[in-house]
């Protein structure tokens, strides 16, 4: 029985287009249409994209033609040019994996691609190859890249954090009205201020934040305090300069901050409840709290309770 597969026509730019680099749709209808009787296939579908770049892997007709193989509608994707399925290989490889793993096979007629064949699978592993080769590439340079605005100062993050402002350069400044409050923030927090009291200072303060939101919610408000950035650290990655910018806070300040506040024991007051707070039921293992027992003679004494 012959493998059905799905025809894929594309044309980048219809209007106006003649010669030789020209492969219109009924062209390349038409070379597939011959190699297919020629080789033992026939075309279940067809599918195109006109007035559609190679370049986006987000063509209706593509996606169709693709989403038709993964569901094991169609055997694989045949094409008059391998530049008629994708311009980047990066994109080429992604669809060739979807195939692939569909169990799926491409098949580029002038090209004398056909992935069912040993040659067509050793080209395969090439194009899969090039894309890892080319996504490595593009990782490294956006990591030098990072690496060097990290050591000019520049604070690589999208949004300026609460506080700042940030210059032409790249690199942030105080902002002389939510500096101060962000400062005061982080000595209330080392005294023992709780999130929910830090979030109403901020918004009493009318501080907005990153997002332009002027109410602040405890997390928002935990993730100001844990950044450093507040110190005058800029950061990407492995990447660190402590001295990037000007300081919102001495780093004692900030690790002042970021320390948790310790439980204290229920106020003992002066009555004498020494062990309030510290003591722990055997039973339930929940924290005792102080208590009075009057006796039979009238007297109360002390005692601890769950």
């Amino acid at each position: 029985m012959a493998l059905a597969l799905d025809g894929y026509l594309r044309v980048s730019r219809i209007g106006g287009r003649n010669g030789e680099t020209f492969i219109s749709p009924a062209a390349q209808r038409e070379k597939i249409e011959a190699h297919a009787r020629a080789h033992g296939y026939s075309v279940a579908a067809w599918h195109e994209d006109l007035d559609e770049s190679g370049s986006k892997a987000s063509r209706p007709g593509f996606q169709k033609a693709l989403a038709r193989v993964e569901r094991g509608e169609t055997g694989g994707i045949i094409v008059a040019k391998l530049d008629r399925f994708a311009r980047s290989v990066a994109d080429a490889a992604d669809a060739i994996r979807r195939i692939r793993s569909a169990g799926g096979e491409l098949v580029s007629v002038e090209d004398g691609f056909d992935s069912s064949t040993p040659m067509g699978k050793f080209a395969v592993h090439m194009i899969l190859a090039l894309a890892e080769l080319e996504l490595d590439r593009i990782r490294e340079n956006w990591l030098t890249a990072h690496e060097f605005a990290v050591r000019r100062g520049v604070h690589v993050a999208s949004r300026t954090p609460t506080g700042y402002r940030r210059r032409a350069d790249g690199r942030l400044e105080p902002d002389p009205g939510a500096a101060p409050v962000v400062a005061r923030l982080f000595r209330e927090k080392a005294a023992g201020a709780s999130l929910k009291e830090l979030a109403r200072l901020l918004m009493e303060a009318s501080v907005v934040g990153p997002y332009g939101n002027p109410n602040w919610t405890s997390g928002a408000v935990a993730k100001l305090l844990a950044n450093p950035v507040y110190t005058g650290e800029a950061r990407a990655g492995k990447y660190r300069n402590p001295e990037a910018h000007p300081a919102i806070v001495a780093p004692a300040e900030w690790r002042a901050a970021q320390s948790k506040r310790l439980a204290q024991p229920t106020s003992a007051k002066s009555d004498g409840s020494l062990l309030a707070g510290l003591l722990r039921c055997a039973g339930c293992r929940y924290v005792m709290k102080a208590d009075k027992m009057t006796l039979r003679d009238g007297s109360r004494v002390r005692i601890y309770r769950c």
